[in-house]
């Protein structure tokens, strides 16, 4: 077998060496060099932090190179939405949905996930999965909360990490995943994993509820070759 590499940073990377009202506009149809999906799982008591990243991306919006793709999901009190972000025109609404939907159901995640990908091909995808998470915790081993009424509470259907894994399954493989969301990062998680992305990058215990610095962290987004360290170093340094 071979050896999976840890980072012993308080934020780790795992290398995993196994490798309607819809507006949709036609994105360009060159395959771009990355595209990276922020899959924000706010509709939650993490609503309010949610529009806080966003103006974050919104101050680094200009660090995305030309030929790749910054895609930002938002479900949180509000109906989903999904942007399209470049240097060039900034935040632009791609699609915005007419009905609520459950995030943290596999059929819709896979549903958004595809659609995404399909629409902004890449040679490499990254993916952001922000909400709450409880890793590999007994009776939960869980990412995210979505309590279905717009609302902060957190009684709501979570993803389980086997289904998780299901969903990332059917897609391109990551060069890297990125939890935003506490307690994520584990042997049991970076096990489940293994085969659908190259790094995971999460944190072993709990994160303040801002989040990450997305102002600091798209730059590293879109590094080429791919930087797993110096994402995690613009996160343990704020």
């Amino acid at each position: 077998m071979k050896a999976l590499k840890l980072l012993l940073y308080p934020l780790c990377v795992f290398t995993l060496l196994s490798a309607c009202k819809d507006k949709l506009p036609a994105p360009d149809t060159i395959e771009a060099e990355r595209t990276v999906i922020i899959y924000m799982m706010a509709e939650n008591s993490l609503n309010r932090f949610s529009a806080n990243d966003i103006n974050e991306i919104r101050q680094a919006y200009g660090n995305i190179p030309q030929n790749t793709n910054l895609i930002v999901y938002v479900d949180n009190s509000s109906l989903p939405v999904i942007y399209n972000v470049t240097a060039k025109k900034g935040f632009v609404e791609w699609k915005a949905y007419a009905q609520d939907q459950i995030s943290t159901d596999s059929t819709v995640m896979q549903r958004t996930l595809k659609e995404i990908t399909t629409k902004f091909p890449a040679k490499h995808y990254g993916l952001v999965l922000w909400s709450h998470g409880s890793g590999w915790v007994p009776q939960k081993r869980s990412i995210g909360i979505d309590n279905g009424k717009n609302t902060s509470s957190n009684s709501g259907l979570q993803m389980n990490i086997p289904t998780l894994r299901g969903v990332l399954e059917t897609l391109p493989h990551m060069k890297f995943i990125l939890f935003d969301a506490c307690t994520m990062q584990s042997i049991e998680v970076a096990y489940e994993l293994r085969r659908v992305a190259r790094y995971v990058i999460a944190s072993p215990a709990e994160i303040p509820n801002p989040g990450a610095p997305y102002e600091r962290m798209v730059k590293p987004f879109f590094s080429i070759p791919f930087n797993a360290e110096a994402v995690v170093d613009e996160y343990f340094r704020f």
